[in-house]
């Protein structure tokens, strides 16, 4: 994906609070959030946001991670301000969700319904393929390599244990840009 798109998914008309405006929230807040990862959301708490900073330890790696709010980002949160119920601020975990099997079955739930609502979301805006959680991630370390962001900055946002992780996630999306250049030969 491209910036461009993620703009044009941001100007699609929802209807607030439907099913498919929550999880291009989600979507979108990992995107305007270094790529944060669905996992990661999913265990945000208030307590995470201070001063228009997101603080929280990344779960795979254990490296905390501290980064300024962008507006978009603010704008999701005061939305989900708005109805805080429990310690999270995204509705995806509850305290109903107790054992580690009843938080595994619904993080694979909802992560199901972000992926299927950003697929047929992709397709308003004339994408062909399966967008999930981990193209807002790719897609900003994608945006920020073609900004002329270090690689070793990029996988410092990013919470990543070293450069050859993020170099990966660039390589992959950046094939289809080089399939490209590469026909300019003929």
């Amino acid at each position: 994906m491209k910036k461009e798109h993620i703009k044009a998914i941001e100007q699609l008309p929802l209807q607030p609070w439907s099913k498919a405006w929550e999880m291009r929230n989600l979507f979108l807040f990992s995107y305007y959030c270094r790529g944060i990862n669905f996992k990661d959301m999913a265990f945000l708490t208030w307590e995470n946001i201070r001063e228009g900073r997101l603080i929280y330890i990344r779960r795979k790696t254990g490296d905390l991670l501290n980064m300024e709010l962008l507006p978009p980002a603010l704008a999701i949160l005061a939305d989900y301000r708005t109805i805080a119920i429990g310690e999270h601020i995204f509705p995806i975990l509850s305290d109903f969700h107790k054992t580690p099997q009843q938080i595994e079955n619904q993080l694979k739930k909802v992560l199901k319904q972000m992926n299927d609502e950003m697929t047929e979301l992709g397709k308003q805006i004339g994408l062909d393929f399966r967008i999930t959680s981990y193209f807002a991630r790719h897609t900003y370390a994608t945006v920020m390599k073609r900004n002329k962001v270090s690689i070793s900055m990029i996988s410092e946002a990013m919470g990543h244990s070293n450069e050859k992780v993020t170099q990966a996630y660039l390589d992959s999306f950046e094939n289809d840009e080089l399939d490209k250049a590469h026909k300019g030969l003929l």
